[in-house]
């Protein structure tokens, strides 16, 4: 019976050293708004606001030292975010209705950014591996942008105005760098850097 206690206690310990001094803050006006928040490590930080009806964010931090801040504003927004590893940052901005973004970090000192206003635009963001930037920013009606980081250090930022326009990013390997700036309608770019090189559309 004590090596059973004994073990029961020594695994709360264990629970306890893997999930310390997490941070969470949510704050939700208007109806309808739902968010998520799990968090399993230390040093973990998550801010959500949300703002309209029927918004919702899940987030999901693994590791430690992750911060995470989602602010929307608006009606029907949705977004999710998952980080796992070690000083992760993301951050997400929706204005409008609609708009989805999805942001997934696995790895170390990886930074995201998420900006969209207006209606039914899409981001997707995944970075895996180390010290990537991107940036997504679109404002307008049903633009769609992903961007897909994998090695490195690299960085990617895309900027899309107006309405129906699509940019693909796809890094892998280490020190690339791609901007992509598409102002009007139904523009198309897709960019994809490899071991040095490059191939555009």
């Amino acid at each position: 019976m004590k090596n059973f206690l004994f073990t029961i206690f020594a695994f709360l310990l264990v629970q306890i050293a893997f999930g310390q001094d997490n941070y969470s803050k949510v704050k939700q006006i208007g109806s309808d708004n739902a968010s998520g928040v799990d968090q399993d490590g230390e040093d973990n930080s998550a801010y959500v606001k949300q703002i309209g009806d029927l918004n919702t964010s899940e987030l999901s931090q693994f590791g430690s030292d992750n911060y995470t801040k989602v602010k929307q504003v608006g009606i029907m927004n949705d977004s999710e975010v998952s980080q796992t590893g070690e000083d992760n940052k993301a951050k997400v901005t929706q204005f409008g209705e609609e708009n989805t973004s999805a942001t997934f970090q696995v790895g170390f000192d990886n930074d995201s950014k998420v900006w969209q206003s207006g209606i039914g635009n899409t981001a997707a963001l995944i970075q895996q591996g180390e010290d990537h930037e991107s940036d997504i920013e679109q404002s307008g009606m049903g633009n769609f942008a992903i961007t897909i980081q994998g090695g490195e250090d690299h960085k990617s930022d895309v900027i899309q105005m107006g309405m129906g326009n699509f940019a693909e990013t796809d890094q892998s390997g280490s020190f690339h760098s791609s901007d992509i700036f598409q102002n009007g309608n139904n523009n198309s770019s897709i960019v994809h850097q490899s071991n040095g090189t490059v191939i555009t559309n």
